[in-house]
């Protein structure tokens, strides 16, 4: 019994410890959030794009939009457009930065075309080069009515979008007297991947709050639905670990890992714990579960198999978020299917004692009522 007891507490460590590196991991996870993720590798669109941007450079702009409802186009204003293109510009990530302050426009010379500075601290003069061409200036570097004005960035190859933006919202942030926004396709990626996040860190605990009521409803046990749950969050971080230390990409399909292991992985707990109830007043605890677990491996690990290979049927899939969502959704069933069958009953083992029986308890009982006829007779 001691050396059952000893191997369980083993079982019930190791995972814990095992959880515990998985769940340390979780800050190396790489997240991608963009649309990008979802194309083949191959597609032909993905390797034209590639060849552009080697060629070209990043195809991801960026737009700082400054308005100013009376007029962007002041001597004030236009000086702090000036700066703060210029600081872009410096920024390590930005390949160019490009406003109406430092552009060059082409007007008529004596011997054709000549280049010059489509801003050079002359508002007047200014007003004239845009009126000349205002096809190329009006709804792309100024708006229409002059309220607004942008500053166009062309960001470097491999920039960190994060770092960036960080940086344009620092540069922007001690900004007076003009109402200032970044645009682009990257702050689109940056606010999913942020909705994702939060998404998950909602989703997480609503779930398990429902799984715990629904347990807790047909166990009628508060000690017995904790114990269910230790399989599934075991499962969930062990999958979180695995992204983390293959460097698996986190994506809009695989962030629905964890939750699908709580949600599938709850059966097998249920299945354990409801025929563990039946046997347990009648045979005790280590007879009960060698009679449960050997009735119920069978059922589980069927239920399991036709489950975790639906997800593997994944892996035909063209897209690699999905493959790999398939894979890790056939890891964790397979994970959470052996977990209810060793570590919750390690865990019963440990934590439930040895009822007193019906027999003994009639006894018990008996023996009372006889000493309290003897007291009252006395």
């Amino acid at each position: 019994m001691e050396h059952q007891r000893s191997r369980d507490a083993l079982i019930v460590i190791a995972c814990l410890l095992l959880s515990s590196l998985s769940l340390l991991g979780i800050g190396r996870l790489k997240i991608d959030s963009s649309t990008d993720a979802f194309i083949p590798t191959k597609a032909p669109v993905v390797e034209t794009n590639n060849r552009i941007e080697e060629q070209f450079g990043s195809l991801d702009a960026l737009v700082v939009s400054l308005y100013d409802e009376k007029g962007i186009l002041s001597g004030e204003n236009l000086a702090l457009i000036t700066s703060l293109t210029d600081e872009i510009g410096k920024l390590e990530d930005v390949k160019q930065a490009s406003s109406i302050t430092n552009l060059k426009h082409l007007e008529p010379a004596p011997d054709g075309v000549e280049v010059v500075s489509l801003y050079e601290g002359n508002v007047e003069a200014l007003e004239t080069h845009i009126a000349s061409w205002p096809g190329f200036y009006e709804g792309t570097f100024l708006s229409d009515d002059r309220t607004s004005a942008s500053i166009l960035i062309q960001t470097q190859l491999d920039y960190n979008q994060a770092e960036l933006l960080g940086s344009l919202r620092a540069i922007l942030a001690p900004l007076s007297g003009l109402e200032a926004s970044i645009l682009g396709l990257p702050v689109v990626t940056e606010q999913i991947r942020i909705s994702l996040l939060a998404d998950l860190a909602f989703l997480v605990p609503i779930v398990a709050a429902l799984i715990m009521l629904v347990l807790y409803l047909f166990l009628r046990s508060f000690k017995a639905t904790l114990l269910c749950l230790v399989p599934l969050v075991f499962s969930s971080s062990l999958a979180l670990g695995i992204m983390s230390i293959t460097g698996i990409t986190f994506t809009m399909a695989t962030m629905l890992v964890p939750v699908l292991l709580l949600i599938v992985g709850s059966a097998y707990t249920i299945h354990i714990f409801s025929h563990f109830f039946e046997e347990y007043e009648s045979l005790g605890v280590e007879n009960a579960l060698k009679k449960v677990v050997k009735k119920n491996t069978s059922p589980i690990l069927s239920a399991a198999a036709t489950t975790a290979f639906g997800f593997l049927a994944q892996l035909s899939s063209p897209l690699l978020p999905f493959r790999t969502f398939g894979l890790l959704s056939f890891i964790g069933v397979v994970v959470c299917a052996a977990s209810s069958l060793i570590l919750l009953p390690a865990l019963i083992r440990l934590v439930y004692k040895e009822p007193i029986h019906k027999q003994a308890r009639k006894r018990a009982a008996r023996g009372l009522w006889v000493a309290m006829g003897n007291t009252l007779s006395n």
